[in-house]
């Protein structure tokens, strides 16, 4: 085990930045300090060993002093010490002391921190080749310090890293969650959406109608009735009484009913409008008997029945007849 021992004063291997002050008073190791009150003033030391300690004299300002070890690369390689105010001067205190290391070179550096009324006081520095000093040694000397407040604080590089991840880590998931939220919301929307359409849309296939189609064929059927002709459909005929009427007449003159151009082709929407009340006081009634020339006694007549087709314009209907076979 070898230990050595560094004055303040040696600048070849202690570099100073910012403004330090060569001070000096009798029970300090040689007699010697550098000293700074400025915040942000550091000293920096290189060495090769497993361990490192700084000296230093604390004042009656107390002592403010950060110390980073080899960057701050492991866990407890970052150190604060504050002490705001004490009540007597104390020389040759060891103010920071390392944890045990890896046997190799390592750096430290000692930054002055706020407030400006406290001062820094280095008065040396030593540091071990092999291994032969705990962590503490740096407790009991702090704790033998005279001090009316004293404040140490061990920072960790790791740790801090660790609450970095947790909060990414956080941000993201909360993230996700938005945008999972986000695409349901939309994906609802859309079956919403299509959903209406379907409702929306014509069905395809022959058997479909318009609303006014419907509405005519189920007020024939259920006004109307089937026709004397034997079939569901109702007759031309029988909803017109000016047809019947023409029809009746032609058959007293000729005895044979000839097919009119009244009785094909196709009904238009409007004139079933205009006949309809018209032709619900009449359909009631079974229709009347004729007699023919001779004399013999002529049943209904055989009547051409139409049926209602879907239009290919929904706004309007179309009544064709067809031929009974």
């Amino acid at each position: 085990m070898s230990q050595v021992t560094i004055d303040d004063t040696d600048t070849d291997v202690i570099h100073y930045t910012g403004p330090w002050l060569d001070l000096g008073h009798e029970g300090e190791f040689m007699e010697t300090t550098h000293g700074s009150g400025a915040p942000g003033a550091q000293m920096q030391f290189s060495f090769t060993g497993v361990w490192v300690g700084v000296y230093g004299t604390i004042g009656l300002q107390g002592l403010n002093a950060s110390f980073v070890l080899d960057n701050g690369t492991q866990d407890g390689y970052t150190y604060q010490l504050q002490i705001l105010e004490a009540l007597n001067v104390s020389k040759q205190q060891l103010c920071y002391g390392s944890p045990l290391l890896p046997d190799g070179t390592h750096s430290l550096v000692m930054t002055a921190g706020v407030p400006n009324t406290t001062q820094v006081f280095l008065d040396y520095i030593r540091y071990n080749t092999s291994s032969s000093v705990t962590d503490s040694a740096a407790s009991s000397t702090i704790e033998s310090i005279p001090t009316s407040t004293v404040t140490v604080t061990t920072c960790s590089r790791n740790s801090t890293k660790t609450a970095m991840t947790a909060g990414i880590v956080v941000t993201v998931v909360i993230l996700l969650l938005i945008n999972a939220a986000t695409v349901w919301f939309f994906m609802r929307r859309l079956r919403q959406y299509k959903r209406i359409l379907a409702d929306n849309s014509a069905p395809s296939g022959t058997g479909w109608a318009s609303p006014l189609a419907q509405t005519v064929n189920s007020t024939i059927q259920s006004d109307f009735g089937p026709s004397n002709a034997g079939t569901s459909n109702v007759s031309f005929l029988d909803l017109h009484p000016g047809r019947r009427d023409a029809w009746q007449a032609d058959l007293a003159a000729n005895g044979t009913p000839e097919p009119t151009s009244a009785r094909s082709g196709l009904l238009g929407a409007t004139q079933l409008g205009i006949c309809g009340m018209e032709c619900a006081s009449h359909v009631s009634e079974p229709p009347p008997e004729y007699r023919s020339a001779a004399g013999s006694v002529v049943g209904g007549p055989v009547l051409e029945p139409f049926t209602l087709d879907a239009p290919s314009d929904p706004n309007t209907s179309r009544i064709q007849r067809k031929r009974r076979g």
